[in-house]
């Protein structure tokens, strides 16, 4: 009973070895008759294609890193006319459909704290861009502390003289 799984391991083993070195000559094969040398493959810049130099995607609100003391909070911008785009707060992600101008709102509740906001825009090229915002909830009233316009002045008192 070994020796017959022995054999059976080593005609399976061959067999495949055919058939990969057939796929192998087959590819080798189309490669030649398309003309496809290795030297065809290098790649080279293509004079027409544009670099990006800059990206579309921006934030007109909120700004990074600010303080807000109410717990909802409008993210608006604007990209590529069309775009999907995708706001996401911790585990809540909203998608929308960027209009003719690539204007986009969103309407957030921030949680206590700091919070993370991650924008993200997948144009028709497929071309995808991220920006994030780091905006703090703070619901305590937040006092800043101002100098008096008004300035006290001493009560004068009378003098007698001897």
């Amino acid at each position: 009973m070994r020796k017959e799984i022995i054999i059976a391991v080593l005609i399976g083993l061959t067999l495949g070895l055919i058939i990969t070195y057939g796929f192998y000559t087959a590819q080798l094969n189309t490669r030649n008759s398309q003309g496809t040398k290795k030297n065809d493959l290098e790649l080279t810049p293509d004079p027409t294609s544009e670099v990006k130099s800059e990206t579309k995607l921006k934030l007109t609100s909120p700004d990074n890193e600010i303080v807000v003391a109410v717990a909802t909070l409008t993210v608006s911008g604007t990209t590529s006319p069309h775009s999907f785009v995708t706001v996401s707060l911790l585990d809540e992600t909203q998608v929308a459909i960027a209009d003719d101008q690539g204007n986009f709102t969103f309407e957030l509740t921030l949680n206590p704290g700091g919070n993370q906001i991650v924008v993200q825009s997948l144009n028709e090229d497929n071309e995808v861009e991220n920006l994030n915002r780091s905006v703090i909830y703070d619901d305590e009233k937040i006092t800043v502390a101002t100098a008096s316009a008004t300035a006290v002045s001493p009560t004068p008192k009378p003098t007698t003289k001897p």
